[in-house]
C-alpha cells in the first residue's frame, strides 16, 4: 500500500531524471557537431594552404625553366649560333635590348 502511494512521486522523479539526461545528451551532441564542424573548417583552411604552396612550387619551377631557357639562348647568342626571328622580336620588345643585333 505504501508502495502504491509513493509510485507517482518516484515516476515524476524518474521522468525528471530522464528529461535531464535527454537535455544532457542533446547538449553533448550539439557540442560534438560544433567541434567537428570547426575541425572541418580548419582542415579546409589547411588544404588551401597546401594548395597555395603547391601552386607556388609549380610557378617557381616554370620560372626556373624560363631562366634556364633564357640563359641557354643567351649563351647561343654569345657564341653566334642563335639569331632571333622577326616574330620573337614582336612578341617581346626586351629581346632587342637583351640581344642587340
Amino acid at each position: 500500500m505504501a508502495e502504491e502511494s509513493s509510485r507517482p512521486a518516484f515516476q515524476s522523479i524518474e521522468s525528471l531524471v530522464h528529461a535531464f539526461g535527454s537535455v544532457s545528451f542533446m547538449l553533448e551532441s550539439t557540442f560534438n557537431a560544433i567541434y567537428n564542424s570547426f575541425r572541418a573548417v580548419l582542415a579546409v583552411a589547411e588544404n588551401f594552404g597546401r594548395l597555395r604552396t603547391m601552386f607556388g612550387q609549380v610557378y617557381s619551377t616554370f620560372a626556373v625553366m624560363r631562366i634556364l631557357q633564357w640563359l641557354y639562348k643567351k649563351l647561343l647568342y654569345l657564341i653566334g649560333e642563335y639569331t632571333h626571328t622577326h616574330t620573337e622580336r614582336e612578341k617581346c620588345p626586351l629581346i632587342a635590348y637583351v640581344f642587340p643585333q
